[in-house]
């Protein structure tokens, strides 16, 4: 799966292994948390240039039973690696430090550690999560990108999980960032194994009937697309295809995670 980013080209792999139903307890201390994770540079000559390729990868050897589990679960701790890659590459200057270095200091920050512990299968759960804030997070990786008009007709261009998504307009006191990465394991492994399920072909009704109902009352782009985005999170948010997922996911899963929902 391919990132792009003005200057940069970003790639995200991962391997699908079977994984292991018993999954024991292990830890990943702080200040040694980047001797399991680097930023991979690589080249390639794309569109006639010559790009650089940046991806998180996983050093192998240090812990097996913790690399295997770093393989197994990628998505989720992909989607965390690469929400600090992307800070990383905004830097303006490497000055003195390599995108190595301060990629490490951001996996060294309380903030993200605190989120990639509860990605971690854990003896206890301290941390709850409910079922409101789980659809709440889920809902906003159905994303309507664009108002598309063709033949004096209106249309909706729509994404789910992939690039932007409506995730950073929440306004959340919790911080929600570990659930945001398991709802996007979730809903990638779905459509990994079933091209539309679902709650995926829920979301494109909604799109069509919501667009085919503002579109009357159509004033500009700004305003129509952002009706349609707002009442799809609404939708997508107590779609009870989407919630059933995610729960089944959860329950069979919920020893490789280290919080609950309820």
């Amino acid at each position: 799966m391919w990132y792009t980013k003005p200057g940069y080209i970003f790639l995200v792999v991962g391997l699908l292994n079977s994984c292991k139903e018993n999954i024991e307890p292990f830890t990943v201390q702080q200040n040694e948390i980047c001797n399991y994770f680097y930023l991979q540079n690589d080249t390639a000559f794309i569109d006639g240039k010559m790009r650089n390729l940046y991806h998180p990868e996983n050093r192998k050897g240090i812990n097996k039973e913790a690399n295997y589990f770093f393989e197994n679960f990628h998505r989720r701790f992909n989607y965390l690696l690469i929400k600090e890659m992307m800070e990383v590459l905004d830097v303006d200057s490497l000055k003195s430090k390599s995108y190595n270095e301060l990629f490490c200091e951001r996996l060294k920050n309380d903030r993200f550690y605190n989120n990639f512990r509860l990605l971690l299968p854990a003896d206890t759960c301290a941390t709850v999560f409910t079922k409101d804030e789980m659809m709440l997070v889920a809902s906003r990786f159905f994303y309507c990108d664009t108002v598309l008009k063709k033949g004096g007709k209106i249309g909706i261009g729509w994404h789910v999980c992939v690039g932007v998504n409506g995730l950073s307009e929440l306004k959340n006191k919790a911080d929600l960032t570990s659930l945001e990465a398991f709802a996007f394991e979730v809903l990638n492994s779905a459509m990994a194994k079933h091209k539309k399920p679902l709650f995926y072909k829920n979301f494109i009704q909604y799109v069509g009937e919501v667009n085919k109902r503002e579109k009357t009352s159509y004033t500009d782009d700004k305003t129509h697309l952002e009706k349609v985005r707002q009442q799809c999170y609404k939708l997508m948010q107590n779609d009870k295809a989407l919630q059933q997922i995610l729960l089944e996911y959860f329950e069979k899963k919920k020893r490789s995670f280290g919080f609950s929902i309820q």
